[in-house]
């Protein structure tokens, strides 16, 4: 396969040090991101898919969040020119946090299937809430960035495709999301 050559991407915090610029398409290995209104690196989570404590200590809190996401296809030009597979991370926290988004009550016990029962509710999709993300390269490349996907893959991937943005998308899936303030 001819993949197409993507351009480093503007890197706003230098974490993890050592890092795979977050557009890498040579690695084969699933990464994970971080993002925080601009990008870090990304990096091949170990078996115990810790995120590596530089990432906390190295984004200044101000007026965002964090979120770190695992990144699953980069399309250029609306073509997919690299896909990884889903690992065994767990997406509970954020999950969780999207039930409470979604309408579960404080106090209410957040089991599997408690969980399960919010995503799968009629409650429309609020934008911070997509646990499939598509975020450009330029994060200034949409209006509202980091907020266009979806709650599947499959949706994800055919927003991606159909952006008319100059540099390269990336779908991911959200592992966790907080306030950074």
């Amino acid at each position: 396969m001819n993949t197409p050559r993507v351009p480093p991407t503007k890197v706003t915090y230098e974490t993890p040090k050592g890092g795979l610029d977050p557009f890498d398409v040579d690695e084969a290995r699933t990464q994970h991101v971080v993002e925080a209104r601009g990008w870090g690196y990304g990096w091949v989570p170990g078996d115990e898919r810790v995120v590596p404590g530089s990432v906390y200590d190295d984004i200044p809190m101000g007026y965002r969040y964090l979120a770190i996401v695992e990144k699953l296809a980069i399309v250029v030009d609306g073509r997919v020119v690299r896909e990884w597979p889903v690992t065994e991370a767990s997406d509970h926290s954020f999950r969780r946090s999207v039930a409470y988004d979604r309408g579960a009550g404080v106090g209410e016990v957040m089991t599997e299937a408690a969980i399960d029962r919010y995503w799968s509710n009629d409650a429309p999709w609020a934008p911070w809430t997509h646990p499939y993300r598509v975020q450009t390269q330029n994060l200034r490349d949409l209006d509202e960035p980091c907020i266009i996907g979806g709650p599947d893959y499959e949706t994800a991937i055919a927003l991606a495709r159909e952006l008319k943005v100059a540099t390269p998308a990336m779908v991911s899936r959200v592992l966790s999301h907080q306030s950074w303030h």
